[in-house]
């Protein structure tokens, strides 16, 4: 079945007529004249675009770029739609689909800024009458919401703004009896604990009830109901640290090394009690904790590769693809003993994070009696892409390649040519393991209308299609079944 958006796509080619309106902004998902996108990527690469359709939440476009990769939760900032000479938005869009062809991606995105306003050509009576005309009658088709949504969004934030304020009155009182300090004291780990059992079920009902409510949508109803839910809801979820990290998305996209921190760390976090407790809840939650799970699975596993090259005389080469913070190699620096032995190379697209990862790992390594070889490479996926197209192969090949985490915003094409580029480099009797968010997802809806956080999610099935068909692989979930592992064996 194809996604909605791209049958949209193949419906409008086939149209015969342009439905436009002279010097009208448009609203709905409308025909123009002149059809261009313009943005830039995370990593600064000026872009353009033709237009297919444009509403007030979302457009359509393609790029004619087969080496170009957007992933999900992308950021494409300075993003500009033109119909002719006019720009009638100008902001930001957030990625939510990627399809890729042989010669160019279809990509729709969500709009995340204000448009810059009315254009009108004509006299100013007909054109204001127009404009007015066009606003109440898409307002009207804006808020036919189903009314179970708007009664979860609205239990939802009802609870909250109340929670909110006990809580604020809590943490002044608590704050005037004691040493008159200008932030409010932190309870004691017991006495927030004691503070979560009555709260946190109640939170988790009204959270999974609006859950419900989004798994109900057709995909073509959930712009419109999104709006409702992130007008509703963002005040009163901003506060906690993980969730401003996860929408406001700094770094240009979703997943970036802070986020993933925050999810391993699992630390109270917030100015306030309220900051705390929403913070609580989400990072408790099935992703937070299947992260958590994963990590604590590659460090096994990277104790395994290295107990299974057994006594060998030479270096066991790993590479790690988009290896963010490397809080699995991390751990397994500071506690196994045959550390010194690996020789791994960590790619990332973002210097930040490989920044940030040499910080954490150096030390670490410097503690240990025999120094083992960590080497950083900023690349990006296209990168990787050109290198499969290529067939360069690496100087040596590896006993272990994996990637955890990319695979969950990128496409079922460039996932399945990562996995085969990774299968070929590794050595026979080498082993390639990747990961993406299972399609069980509790909280897949949450995620994309409150928190803009989109996942191209994939059960066992999906994971064992990218399997080159001259391995042994093998599929498996954490704990939590929302983490599916692939994992790959190349024949001796």
């Amino acid at each position: 079945m194809l996604p909605l958006f791209l049958q949209e796509i193949i419906r409008a080619s086939v149209e015969m007529r342009l439905d436009f309106a002279d010097g009208r902004l448009l609203l709905g998902f409308e025909r123009e004249i002149s059809r261009t996108v313009s943005f830039e990527t995370n990593r600064g690469k000026a872009i353009r675009g033709t237009l297919h359709k444009v509403s007030r939440q979302r457009v359509i476009f393609e790029v004619y770029d087969p080496f170009l990769v957007l992933r999900t939760s992308e950021v494409l900032s300075n993003f500009v739609i033109r119909r002719g000479r006019d720009m009638p938005y100008q902001g930001d869009a957030i990625v939510t689909d990627v399809v890729n062809t042989s010669t160019l991606l279809i990509i729709s995105a969500s709009l995340v800024g204000d448009w810059t306003g009315l254009v009108i050509d004509s006299g100013p009576s007909v054109g204001v009458a127009a404009e007015a005309l066009s606003f109440v009658t898409n307002w009207e088709r804006l808020n036919k919401l189903k009314p179970a949504y708007r009664l979860r969004v609205g239990d939802l934030r009802s609870f909250l703004n109340d929670l909110r304020y006990w809580l604020d009155q809590v943490d002044l009182t608590r704050e005037v009896g004691s040493s008159g300090m200008n932030t409010p004291p932190n309870f004691s780990e017991n006495g927030f604990d004691e503070l979560k059992q009555s709260i946190m079920p109640r939170l988790t009902e009204l959270f999974m009830d609006l859950e419900e409510a989004c798994r109900e949508l057709d995909e073509a109803e959930s712009d419109n109901h999104k709006l409702l839910a992130q007008r509703e809801l963002l005040p009163l979820m901003m506060p906690s640290p993980f969730f401003n990290r996860v929408f406001s998305k700094p770094l240009g996209y979703a997943g970036d090394f802070e986020m993933v921190n925050m999810m391993f760390r699992n630390s109270r976090s917030g100015l306030t009690t309220y900051a705390q407790v929403v913070d609580d809840w989400l990072l408790a939650g099935g992703p937070p904790e299947a992260h958590r799970n994963r990590i604590y699975i590659l460090e096994n596993v990277l104790a395994e590769i290295v107990t299974a090259a057994g006594p060998m005389n030479r270096p066991i080469r790993i590479l790690n693809v988009g290896c963010g913070p490397a809080q699995e190699l991390q751990l397994f620096l500071a506690k196994n003993k045959n550390a010194h032995r690996i020789d791994i190379g960590l790619l990332d697209f973002n210097e930040e994070t490989l920044t940030f990862a040499r910080e954490q790992l150096t030390p670490l390594a410097d503690r240990l009696d025999e120094r083992p070889s960590i080497t950083y490479s900023l690349k990006s996926v296209q990168d990787l892409l050109r290198q499969a197209l290529e067939r360069a192969a690496p100087p040596e090949p590896y006993d272990f390649i994996y990637c955890a985490g990319l695979f969950d915003y990128l496409s079922d094409r460039v996932s399945s040519k990562l996995v085969r580029l990774f299968f070929d480099w590794c050595k026979p009797g080498g082993r390639v393991l990747v990961t993406n968010v299972h399609s069980s997802n509790p909280v897949k809806g949450l995620m994309e209308h409150v928190m803009d956080w989109h996942l191209v999610l994939r059960n066992e099935a999906d994971m064992l299609r990218f399997a080159p068909t001259s391995a042994q692989s093998k599929v498996y979930t954490d704990p939590t079944g929302i983490n599916v592992f692939l994992d790959v064996y190349k024949p001796s």
